[in-house]
């Protein structure tokens, strides 16, 4: 999901603002109760204009979760930022957040009107976090080491993937801070949790992937999903997007067998003792950036092989040999 604007802030990949228009909702998929509670507690605090804390395991969909209010709120019309706290410096996040004397640009101040979406809460310092408790006691923040507060009519949600109460009593978190981000708490399960969420998503993740590459579509094998099934998934749905995605391109098929989940853990793929040599596995990457180049170039001239050959630098004879080698037909990239 993206809004109509996407770019990074003062330069940083770890602060991102995104203005938003009329864009596809991202979606909370699953069908397990978890997850249709999950649906059910987002549309119940959507326009209850409180901060958010949302907890969950590295992977589990904060992010979406933080984007999915953001979009289904009144603030939609107004940007939703985001800021990575993990990744920064504590002078580079208090800089970002607040910005410095004099500056207009500040994760707050992009955020006026929308939601600011906090990202590793429990790494801010304690001093930042002094003054993050301050704007969500007076509404305002002062720019660096400034004395004119400026307005901040923001929505905070703040994610963690660790116990924010141990840390508090650790001495690592303010207590009077987490009481306020607490006072509404999305906990997110660990996929392992989800029953059949798991083959939901594994298929989700294929079609979406299919269409943005322009390759045919795909299926998992009856022998894939009873190794998804097995595969507890420490990663997360992360982790699932991303086998599913690899998978999908080492497929010399239309279905997904066992030994293109990889690098799931061999005990989980394997049935007996085979084990790809290295050569068969090289092979396997080289296809797979053959098929997703041809595909690619056949998806962006419309099914013209004569010009989707020029511009790949090969003879049509070539181009065409390589097609029929990796099941790929003309007639699936003429546009419509």
């Amino acid at each position: 999901m993206q809004g109509e604007h996407s770019k990074n802030f003062e330069g940083s990949e770890h602060v991102q603002i995104e203005k938003q228009s009329s864009v596809q909702l991202p979606s909370v998929l699953g069908e397990s109760q978890a997850m249709r509670d999950l649906r059910q507690l987002l549309d119940e605090i959507t326009d209850f204009d409180a901060p958010v804390l949302v907890t969950g395991e590295p992977g589990t969909g904060k992010q979406l979760v933080a984007r999915t209010l953001h979009q289904k709120s009144q603030r939609r019309r107004h940007a939703f930022v985001q800021v990575n706290c993990s990744a920064l410096t504590p002078q580079m996040l208090e800089t970002a957040l607040f910005g410095q004397e004099n500056a207009a640009s500040s994760a707050f101040s992009s955020a006026e009107g929308g939601m600011l979406y906090l990202a590793g809460i429990d790494s801010v310092p304690l001093g930042i976090q002094t003054k993050l408790l301050n704007v969500l006691q007076t509404g305002e923040f002062t720019p660096g080491d400034g004395n004119k507060p400026q307005r901040a009519n923001v929505r905070i949600i703040a994610g963690t993937n660790t116990e924010l109460a141990k840390k508090v009593q650790e001495g690592g978190f303010r207590q009077d801070l987490f009481y306020r981000l607490n006072l509404i708490e999305v906990i997110l399960p660990p996929l392992r949790e989800r029953g059949q969420d798991a083959l939901i998503l594994a298929n989700h993740f294929l079609q979406h992937d299919a269409e943005r590459f322009a390759l045919p579509s795909t299926q998992l094998s009856d022998a894939a999903i009873d190794v998804l099934q097995r595969y507890p998934f420490p990663g997360n749905v992360r982790e699932l997007k991303n086998l599913m995605r690899r998978a999908l391109l080492l497929a010399d098929s239309q279905m997904i067998e066992p030994l293109h989940l990889q690098p799931l853990p061999a005990d989980h793929v394997q049935t007996g003792a085979h084990i790809l040599h290295f050569n068969t596995a090289k092979q396997q990457v080289i296809d797979a950036f053959e098929k997703a180049f041809l595909a690619q170039r056949l998806h962006q001239t419309g099914g013209n092989i004569s010009q989707a050959a020029r511009e790949s630098g090969m003879y049509k004879a070539n181009f065409i040999q390589k097609m029929k080698k990796h099941g790929l037909h003309r007639v699936d990239f003429l546009k419509k």
